[in-house]
Parts: structure tokens; sequence; C-alpha cells
């Protein structure tokens, strides 16, 4: 299930977010399970760094409850989909590279699906709501923020061609930005061959 507010057109949510991660999947999938007290730390003072009353605040250690449970292979409790969401992506932040979002931070809600409109004659194999609506992990079923999608690494390569015909051809100019940084961001993938590109929406 999508949050509807997020597909179904623009005008809402203004204020929300996207933010991209190359993450290498072998990786993210070794996660889940895994036990690895080190990493979990990790994401754990990343989480914490951000939210400097995390110990006096009884809603934030739900969340770090969600992460130890992920660690530990288990997702409990499917009222917590929005805390699992969002400790993934701190922890997709931590074992890949984030990259640069101008165009999406902020960005309303269907930003993305306006997108794939302009993208819709250049035959782009991918569209870009997959970002935020394909979890490459297992979640709860969703019920609250963060929307969460991927790319794959053949997903980006066969992107990049009509990508770059759109680019120049199109006269939104609001379009071409977004798109632009788009590219960068399949630029950065090449560098990192295998990798995909998670993102996290809310």
């Amino acid at each position: 299930m999508r949050p509807a507010h997020l597909f179904g057109g623009g005008g809402f949510a203004v204020g929300y977010c996207l933010s991209v991660t190359l993450v290498d999947p072998k990786r993210l999938r070794a996660v889940p399970g895994s036990r690895d007290r080190r990493l979990m730390r990790r994401v754990l003072q990343r989480m914490k760094r951000v939210n400097p009353h995390w110990d006096e605040d009884a809603n934030l250690l739900a969340k770090e409850i969600a992460l130890w449970e992920i660690f530990d292979g288990r997702l409990s409790r499917p009222e917590w989909y929005s805390h699992y969401g969002w400790a993934w992506s701190d922890i997709c932040e931590e074992i890949g590279r984030n990259l640069p979002v101008s165009n999406f931070a902020p960005c309303e809600a269907g930003f993305l699906a306006w997108l794939d409109e302009q993208l819709a004659p250049f035959a782009a194999p991918v569209e870009m709501v997959k970002l935020v609506s394909r979890p490459p992990m297992r979640l709860p079923e969703p019920n609250d923020w963060p929307s969460v999608g991927h790319w794959t690494a053949a997903e980006m390569r066969r992107l990049a061609g009509p990508l770059g015909r759109a680019i120049g051809q199109l006269a939104n100019r609001r379009a071409v930005e977004a798109l632009e940084e788009v590219r960068s961001w399949l630029a950065a993938a090449r560098k990192r061959p295998g990798d995909m590109l998670v993102g996290f929406y809310g």
C-alpha cells in the first residue's frame, strides 16, 4: 500500500523531502538478522546526533527498539512501520553514500509522478516513483512515512540514454533541473558498480 497523498497529485506535503543513497545490495541484505552490534551502534549514534533529547523521549526509545529488531531479524510491531522505515534510512546512510537532492528537498507530493509524465515520451525504463514505492528490504505494511523504494544498477544503466534525451528536449525548466540532478545520481552510480539507489520520502 502506498500513502495516497504521495501519488495523488501536487499541492500536498510541500515540506517533505526525498533522500537517495547508493547502497551495495549485498550489504543491505546482510543487515537483518546479522546481530552486527558494531554497525548497529554506529547507526544508533547517527540517529542520536539529530535527536539531542533521545534519552528523555519514550517515542525515540521505540525507534531504538525498532533498530534492534531489524538487526535481530524480526519486525514484531507492524504498527511501528514509521520507526522501522526511518531506521532503515539511517542504516542505508551508514553503509552507503548519500547523494545530493537539492531539487527534491523539499518537493511536493506528486512531484515524482509528474516527472514520470515528462519522461513518458522518451521511453524511460524505470519510473521515478519506484524510488519511493518499492522497498528493497522487508517492512510492515505502510501506515505512515517514509515511502521507500529503489532502482537497481541495471535500471540506472538503461535510464541514462532516455534521461539524456529528455534533458535535451524538454522545455520545462523545473523538470530539466530536477532531471539533471537525477543524471548526477546515475554518474555517481557508475563509480559504484552494482550499487542500487534507495529512496526515502517523508
